[in-house]
């Protein structure tokens, strides 16, 4: 799996899960590992809280999703129509339950593109998890940060599972974000043709 690929199909991996899995930072490892160019959900929200000064501990009003999605809308027309079908991408989401259009369009995109779909589900134990949510680089980042606010997110939410053969779960609780990606980049190399 390469950015930019020689003679190797492309691939489009989606990493999904919920708040301070390790998303972000694995797909980072992803794209030093492999080339693959990073569509972190987050940058896609980032013009809209930024509007906010968001803080990640403060509640947003609801109708800022409906902006968001116009966004992430316009980036996966991008992805599709204009984006370079010689290359990869890795794609990140906390995709709830209800949601599954955003997913169903990205696999489809893929398709459109000749690339491999990988959905691969981050997972982690709560506590170490709620730990990785108060971090300062999340703050930074205007991202969710208040690991209260964090629980009660994940408890009271369900997200998303992926399915089918191309699916991949990894627990993020102990193993670093390079071992991850290592891990991902050797089954999309299993899947390639």
């Amino acid at each position: 799996m390469t950015g930019r690929r020689t003679t190797a199909p492309t691939s489009l991996v989606y990493l999904l899960g919920s708040p301070g899995v390790g998303k972000r930072t694995v797909a980072e490892s992803l794209s030093r590992l492999t080339g693959a160019i990073v569509l972190d959900n987050h940058r896609i929200n980032l013009p809209i809280m930024s509007l906010f000064d968001w803080d990640g501990s403060e509640r947003l009003p609801t109708e800022v999703w409906g902006y968001v999605d116009t966004i992430r809308s316009a980036v996966l027309d991008a992805l599709a129509e204009i984006a370079p079908r010689d290359a990869s991408y890795v794609l990140t989401n906390a995709l709830e339950v209800g949601y599954e259009a955003w997913f169903d369009r990205i696999e489809g995109i893929a398709r459109t593109r000749g690339s491999v779909f990988v959905p691969v589900l981050l997972e982690c134990e709560l506590e170490e998890q709620l730990r990785r949510v108060g971090s300062e680089d999340r703050v930074v980042r205007l991202k969710l940060s208040d690991p209260e606010q964090a629980r009660e997110f994940i408890a009271g939410t369900q997200f998303f599972r992926p399915t089918g053969p191309h699916a991949l779960v990894l627990d993020t609780t102990r193993r670093g974000p390079d071992e991850t990606a290592a891990l991902i980049a050797e089954h999309v190399s299993g899947l390639a043709p």
